[in-house]
């Protein structure tokens, strides 16, 4: 793990396109669940194992946090301060890079909430399953500060966490592998 937050303008620019995508991501899911058709009732249903309206109400309530933090926090515009040049805190002090094998991880208490890319992270498609975006999502979706009540990783990978929808409902809406699936789109 490196101490120094990404400089890398290639990186940053990786970065910056999976906040992106993310925020549409996550804007076209709230829109789904506020049109409730039936795909999307399907959707949920494969991966929280539920579409009461509780659960439907605690998935959008994320999603508007998330979003919400993504532009409170200058993640999608990296801007310069007007009276002093320097950049203002925003994304790119709260991604570092490591050389763990995996897609990325956090501390759920860091109170700055910073994300750790993994090697995997570079390597993922900017879209789809397991994506850059996906992995955005999956990782912020553990810090209370953002969603509320944070996820935590009970089970990983598609197949899991669809068998976890049915066997436990109530945890897979705080699996962070559910959410970031069903933010990511079907087909299951």
């Amino acid at each position: 793990m490196t101490d120094d937050y990404i400089t890398d303008a290639n990186k940053l620019s990786i970065i910056e396109a999976a906040l992106r995508n993310a925020y549409a991501a996550l804007d076209k899911r709230y829109n789904d669940l506020v049109a409730w058709n039936a795909t999307t009732q399907s959707e949920f249903q494969t991966m929280f194992g539920t579409t009461s309206a509780d659960a439907r109400k605690e998935i959008m309530e994320r999603i508007y946090c998330m979003k919400e933090h993504i532009i409170l926090n200058n993640f999608i515009a990296l801007k310069r301060d007007f009276y002093t040049g320097k950049m203002k805190r925003g994304y790119t002090e709260q991604f570092f890079e490591t050389n763990d094998d995996s897609y990325a991880h956090v501390y759920h208490n860091d109170v700055d909430m910073e994300i750790y890319l993994d090697k995997s992270f570079w390597t993922a498609p900017a879209l789809g399953r397991d994506s850059q975006m996906g992995t955005i999502v999956h990782e912020m979706s553990h810090f209370s500060g953002v969603a509320g009540k944070r996820s935590k990783d009970y089970r990983y990978g598609l197949i899991a966490a669809k068998q976890f929808a049915i066997s436990d409902p109530k945890k897979a809406l705080y699996n962070a592998d559910n959410f970031e699936y069903f933010i990511e789109g079907g087909p299951y």
